[in-house]
């Protein structure tokens, strides 16, 4: 799980919620608001200093969602994709500013739209009247009813100004899959429509064609004849723990965990007695209770439970076995077949390798990883039977099995409904292949009429919306290190020249720690990478216990760790070091019945005592550390 202290933006401002403001607009609904809280510090306690802020806003916040910027300026961070607010002070000793940012609440599903989402069902119900889905269609349209009603009040009653912001924030996920759900009896209503405004067959498929069996149905037989059990765990457990590191004197310890990026408020089962929270600039949830009371040395453990959310869906995969085979016999009369068979033997080989996959009720780093490596390894068998999609559309043979080969989601549920509405999803499907071949040159066998339009604008809003999502996936991965959370090479390096600049504007130092762990190679061929990668993730644990909020933590690579330390000097950072220090050699690691202490070699360097450059300054520090490790390491030392 990705573990994080709480960070504090350069300079000691920082972001909160804080209690929404209402806007009525005339007869429009009511729209809320978000305030959230800037403040900076002067850290000094003798010199008035200018102090720039910076803070970053909630991911998905443009220029037209905010109402007032608190007299801060609007800015845009091209790499990241995200605005924030900055400007720059003079501040007194030890004086603090405080400014207000008001946005608008984008945590709500506009009332409105889901009301045209009704209008625009009974529109084509009108067109079913008379018809062999009216009945069905009925169905349909009071589960849509009742899933638009339960949307508007669980939002009502989670309003901003009713509840925390993370509880609003749990409100809107799951809305959003209640959406989910809605659009597709939408999608089935939809496919029911353009049936009746096709005559004969529809769009490369025959009737008889469209009355086969669908994907999920031959996966089901599959799974039988192989003896392929499809049931997987609901939910998933780990263990936090938390300890003194003192021997000798009570304390009041916090804590925070970050929660890997996979993770929604509402698949928190059991938070063990923890606070939830969301961190706006990550985009990530988080568990924290803010003082522990534990004796010298006593340790606590919280027992999490989590919906299980690292789990491929086997029948899923099985669909795309069938449908493989089906696309790979369409092919069959093409020259080069044999390439197609070894392309669709590859493809049934990787599938069958990730049916293999165990299920699991401990969630492990191990566990979270390799689901990782498995769910990329079925996006690139996706692109390798869309090629072979491809060919059978560009070869006009998609009138053999089109239908079959976009029914890929026929799971269990939708199935049922698929059944009620006469095979009406696998037109859908087969008429956005059709779509697909507009674009491709390709003219339609059939007249194109309204339907079909609105059909393509809705499939291509369904593809903006995948990209936009795999974009903020693929900036969680860059940002943070997976194995231990802290942050990844890249973006700890990018930090610090950012903070050598800050430094170089505001006439501050800012100090460099490098670090690793002592014999740590040792330790892993001994006892074999997975001891290894628990005993890296501990370590960073462990050596922020002696960081302040402001210092930030990144894995350069191996063991090797870098501690950026803003607004600290050449003492500071060697007291800082030294603290770390002390701290990692009182820390005692278990595993499973294995007990490891460990202790750490460290180096500081100091921006502009040491070098204005970032690299420079780098080098110093990393000098520093192997000095101390000709020392017999346990230790610092400075450039």
């Amino acid at each position: 799980m990705n573990n994080e202290s709480p960070r504090i933006p350069a300079h000691f401002h920082k972001i909160q919620f804080v209690l929404a403001g209402i806007i009525l607009l005339f007869v429009t609904p009511l729209h809320a608001s978000v305030k959230l809280k800037v403040s900076a510090s002067n850290p000094s306690p003798f010199q008035e200093q200018v102090v720039p802020v910076k803070s970053y806003l909630p991911k998905g916040i443009g220029p037209q969602d905010i109402i007032n910027a608190g007299g801060l300026t609007i800015g845009y961070d091209i790499r990241k994709g995200q605005y924030y607010v900055y400007k720059e002070v003079v501040l007194a000793p030890k004086e603090m500013a405080v400014y207000q940012v008001e946005i608008n609440d984008i945590w709500l599903i506009s009332e409105a739209d889901l009301e045209k989402q009704r209008a625009y069902i009974n529109k084509l119900t009108d067109r079913l009247k008379n018809s062999q889905y009216a009945k069905s269609v009925q169905k349909l349209i009071g589960e849509i009813d009742e899933s638009i009603t339960i949307i508007i009040n669980h939002q009502n009653e989670n309003l901003i100004e009713k509840v925390s912001a993370v509880d609003h924030i749990a409100a809107y996920e799951l809305n959003t899959e209640t959406l989910k759900k809605i659009k597709e009896d939408i999608d089935i209503i939809e496919s029911m429509v353009m049936t009746l405004s096709k005559t004969g067959a529809v769009v490369g498929v025959s009737q008889d064609q469209a009355a086969q069996a669908c994907l999920a149905q031959e996966a089901m037989r599959y799974a039988d004849i192989k003896g392929i059990a499809l049931e997987t765990p609901q939910d998933v457990r780990f263990t936090i723990d938390v300890q003194n590191s003192s021997d000798v004197d009570t304390q009041n310890v916090p804590l925070r965990y970050y929660l890997a990026q996979e993770v929604g408020a509402n698949d928190i089962l059991d938070s063990a007695g923890l606070n939830v929270g969301f961190d706006f600039e990550k985009a990530v949830h988080y568990l924290f209770q803010d003082s522990i009371l534990l004796g010298p040395g006593e340790k606590k453990i919280f027992d999490i439970t989590l919906r299980n959310k690292w789990v491929i869906d086997k029948l899923y995969l099985l669909t795309l076995k069938v449908n493989s085979d089906n696309v790979a016999l369409a092919l069959g009369s093409r020259a080069g077949f044999e390439k197609f068979r070894q392309r669709n033997d590859e493809i049934q080989s990787q599938l069958d390798q990730l049916l293999k996959a165990k299920s699991f009720t401990e969630l492990t780093e191990e566990h979270i990883r390799t689901f990782r490596n498995n769910h990329q390894q079925l996006k690139n068998i996706e692109q390798e039977i869309a090629k072979l999609e491809n060919m059978v559309i560009t070869s006009n043979g998609a009138g053999v099995v089109t239908a079959q080969a976009r029914e890929r989601l026929c799971e269990e549920k939708r199935d049922q409904k698929i059944i009620a509405a006469a095979k009406g999803p696998e037109i859908i499907k087969e008429f956005k292949m059709a779509a697909g071949t507009i674009f491709k040159g390709k003219s339609l066998k059939t007249t194109t009429t309204w339907e079909l339009i609105i059909g393509i604008i809705i499939f291509l809003g369904f593809l903006s919306s995948a990209f936009y999502y795999m974009q903020i996936r693929e900036q969680k991965v860059v940002m943070l290190d997976p194995l231990t959370g802290a942050f990844s090479r890249a973006y700890i390096l990018e930090r610090f020249r950012e903070e050598l600049r800050i430094s170089q504007n505001t006439g501050t130092k800012c100090s460099l720690l490098v670090m690793d762990i002592d014999k740590f190679k040792s330790i892993n061929d001994t006892y074999g990478h997975a001891v290894g990668d628990t005993i890296l993730k501990e370590f960073v644990i462990t050596i922020r216990k002696g960081l302040r909020a402001t210092d930030l933590v990144g894995r350069y690579g191996g063991d090797e760790f870098l501690i950026i330390l803003p607004t600290s000097n050449k003492e500071r950072a060697h007291k800082i070091g030294e603290g770390i220090a002390k701290i990692v050699q009182k820390s005692v690691i278990q595993i499973e019945k294995q007990t490891f202490k460990i202790t750490t070699s460290i180096g500081t360097a100091t921006y502009p005592d040491d070098s204005k450059v970032p690299e420079d300054v780098f080098l110093k520090a990393d000098g520093a550390m192997y000095q101390t490790k000709r020392r017999g390491g346990n230790g610092v030392s400075t450039a």
